[in-house]
């Protein structure tokens, strides 16, 4: 090869090289979030989390709402929709909700796929999915570079033991999740849904996002906005327990 054509050839080499380069390592991109987030000391010090707050709906109705996590993977949701409280909860080994809505108050179990989703959601909302990856059976992939609402972003393609797929984007400048894409089952129809991470803020040493916005398909489906958390408050396990049904009263 003569002198000049090297010369053509040899920025073609760089530019094929600097995208691989320019990636950082799955491991390096956890550290970086784990760090932005407080740490992982700081991280595994909250026990429990209890949230108070409100769900907009996409017609701009305003739901109370609140929220109980426990470790290890319990998780408990209560909403009021028209004055009626509804509750979704996961024990740790089964999902069950109360929605008098549906026509009754008497608890009903979720399926083996919903309650998969629910533990799911119940391990992940304190550490996210990507901590301590491979002890969960986890795996995690470099997916790519994208920009989420106008910053760019680096795509973690998560695997659950469980085979459940996420796609976590963690921003390139902050490394704080900016959004998750996921499937998930809502009354047996399966749907992706698109969250976005907003407004971080610290909360007992550790940054969560205080709204969240689901959308499909790019509509804005439902909001979550948090007025109030509280870290490491006592929850005892019966709060997330299967309630059992009532005794008839004797005459």
């Amino acid at each position: 090869m003569n002198p000049k054509a090297l010369l053509c050839f040899f920025p073609l080499v760089l530019c094929a090289i600097a995208p691989a380069q320019d990636a950082p390592s799955v491991d390096d991109l956890i550290a970086r979030n784990s760090a932005a987030r407080g740490g992982a000391d700081k991280l595994k010090a909250v026990r429990t989390l209890k949230i108070t707050g409100k769900m907009v709906a996409v017609n701009g109705m305003e739901l109370p709402m609140s929220i109980s996590i426990k470790r290890p993977g319990m998780m408990r949701m209560e909403m009021n929709v028209q004055g009626k409280g509804i509750v979704q909860a996961f024990d740790g080994e089964t999902a069950w909700s109360v929605n008098p809505l549906m026509g009754t108050e008497e608890p009903k179990m979720f399926t083996a796929e919903e309650s998969r989703d629910f533990r799911d959601n119940a391990e992940s909302f304190l550490d996210g999915p990507m901590a301590d990856y491979k002890s969960k059976g986890n795996k995690v992939e470099y997916a790519g570079k994208e920009d989420v609402e106008g910053s760019p972003a680096y795509k973690l393609k998560i695997t659950t033991k469980r085979g459940s797929v996420i796609y976590d984007y963690v921003d390139a400048k902050t490394y704080l999740e900016v959004r998750t894409t996921a499937k998930t089952n809502q009354m047996g129809q399966e749907m992706e849904v698109d969250t976005y991470a907003r407004d971080y803020k610290p909360e007992g040493g550790v940054m969560m996002a205080h709204l969240m916005d689901s959308k499909v398909n790019g509509a804005s489906m439902m909001k979550m906005s948090l007025d109030k958390v509280e870290v490491n408050s006592p929850l005892d396990d019966a709060l997330f327990k299967l309630p059992a049904k009532a005794e008839p009263k004797k005459q």
